[in-house]
């Protein structure tokens, strides 16, 4: 019988993602079209490099997507995900805009959003499970 290849094994990739707040607004940005999930909304943020902490990635993908710098502050959740190709953990952390305007850099757009108004915005699941998360915790308040 003709041995089956072996598979190959999906990449697993480390990824943060800022809710940056503001007045009692959120910062959200929107992917580019051509982008995978383009055109949907998102918390900003980013694939970890190699040696970077997760801080720190948060920090440099805010400022290469946004312009802006942040301070990172506690994780609000860590999720896993799967896609077709690879796999992602999800790490979402509430953050502080330090200084700078947000600019449309690594985005397609970008807004300040009531908490309210969230459900008025496309999110990919993922995102979607931070909002849940970030309901939870207002509740529990």
């Amino acid at each position: 019988l003709p041995r089956r290849p072996p598979r190959r094994k999906i990449p697993h990739y480390q990824v943060t993602a800022a809710v940056i707040r503001r007045n009692g607004k959120i910062l959200i940005a929107r992917r580019p079209e051509d982008s995978m999930l383009g055109g949907m909304w998102e918390f900003p943020g980013g694939k970890q490099e190699a040696g970077e902490s997760l801080p720190e990635c948060l920090r440099r993908e805010i400022a290469e997507e946004l312009g802006v710098q942040i301070e990172v502050g506690r994780l609000l959740i860590s999720l896993d995900h799967a896609y077709t190709h690879f796999k992602i953990t999800l790490h979402a952390f509430e953050c502080r805009l330090v200084s700078g305007t947000p600019q449309a850099i690594g985005v397609a757009d970008w807004r300040w959003v009531l908490p309210d108004e969230l459900d008025g915005y496309p999110f990919p699941r993922t995102d979607r499970q931070i909002i849940t998360a970030m309901n939870n915790e207002t509740m529990k308040q």
